[in-house]
């Protein structure tokens, strides 16, 4: 009977060393993951680079204060020798390596996070050197049209001056004309532009009057300054003017036809102009422009063989030729300027 006691209590004995052995390791282990837990929980508070990281380490530190006063009675127990709760102690290690495995990935989880902000960031980065690229090259594109457009001024006023000196040489040869071409050119702009005719198309109409008389320079000054009525014959010559004008001008590249409406500024509706008859619609519109501007400026200026008629006589050739020879749109507005706008010619 005595030797049955032994027995079981040797069993016994070695059944609570078991036990004491296994609750010490799961103990230390727990309290090791413990402190593993609470310095990457500290590292995140330190770190402080997310609310959520914060929160999470904040959780992570409470956990352990929790599990720490419920596994604190099992401590005591097994200083003083005594049973220890199994249960317990298992439930604070389960708590511990949820807390290390939380760790570890919500760490794995915000480098994740951190690389794809970086990421992001680097693409907002290049985005910002492609808007800053981008940026200058429209600064460059922007000065370079700048420095275009005051080139095309110095070239247009080049290209006027020129105009002006042509004009100027022709008026030295025939002191009765001077200023008809310059008054034509004028007058021709303001009825293309109570035509509405676009802006562009009116400096050519303007060019071309200043030049619809340059190709009388192959006209014998005593014929140009003849005090009497012309022959035939010198009137024949006097026409030759507008073919002259479009030869001298045909080679040049203005960007307008000026050579064109030189050549049918003489032409008249119904076909009985000069030099090819033209009828209609076969006359462009700077043409027809300048076909009324040229009458009304020669009749109401003085010519070397009368005085001149008078800008109500020239208005009255006007109304009498309007849609017979001189396009009748045209004779309105130029009637318009003068009786309604107060043109006056220069």
């Amino acid at each position: 009977m005595p030797s049955i006691l032994n027995s079981e209590s040797v069993a016994n004995i070695l059944h609570q060393i078991q036990s004491e052995i296994s609750l010490t390791i799961i103990l230390l282990a727990s309290v090791l993951l413990q402190v593993i837990a609470a310095i990457i929980a500290a590292r995140q508070i330190i770190e402080i680079k997310n609310n959520y990281r914060f929160a999470w380490a904040c959780v992570c530190l409470g956990l352990i204060f929790m599990v720490e006063r419920r596994l604190a009675p099992l401590w005591r127990l097994f200083e003083h020798g005594q049973a220890s709760n199994m249960s317990d102690a298992i439930f604070g290690l389960v708590i511990s390596i949820f807390m290390l495995v939380g760790n570890y990935g919500l760490r794995a989880l915000f480098k994740n996070r951190e690389l794809e902000r970086l990421q992001l960031d680097e693409v907002v980065r290049n985005l910002e050197i492609f808007n800053k690229t981008l940026s200058f090259e429209n600064e460059e594109k922007q000065k370079r049209a700048y420095e275009l457009q005051i080139t095309n001024k110095k070239l247009e006023s080049s290209l006027l001056e020129t105009i002006t000196l042509a004009r100027q040489l022709g008026e030295m040869r025939d002191f009765y004309t001077a200023g008809h071409e310059q008054s034509v050119g004028n007058l021709s702009e303001a009825i293309a532009s109570e035509l509405g005719v676009e802006k562009s198309i009116q400096d050519g109409i303007k060019v071309g009057g200043y030049l619809h008389d340059v190709g009388k320079i192959i006209v014998p000054i005593e014929i140009l300054v003849k005090p009497t009525k012309l022959t035939i014959k010198e009137f024949e010559l006097v026409k030759e003017h507008v073919e002259a004008g479009y030869n001298v001008l045909k080679d040049i590249s203005f960007p307008w036809p000026v050579a064109r409406m030189v050549l049918e500024h003489h032409e008249r509706l119904d076909g009985s102009g000069y030099p090819h008859g033209l009828k209609g619609d076969e006359i462009s519109i700077g043409g027809k422009i300048m076909a009324v501007a040229d009458v009304v400026d020669s009749m109401s200026t003085n010519r070397p063989y009368r005085r001149g008629l008078g800008i109500e006589s020239a208005l009255s050739e006007l109304k009498r030729g309007s849609g017979i020879l001189y396009d009748k749109a045209v004779v309105d507005a130029c009637i318009k300027l003068f009786n309604i706008k107060g043109y006056k010619l220069k």
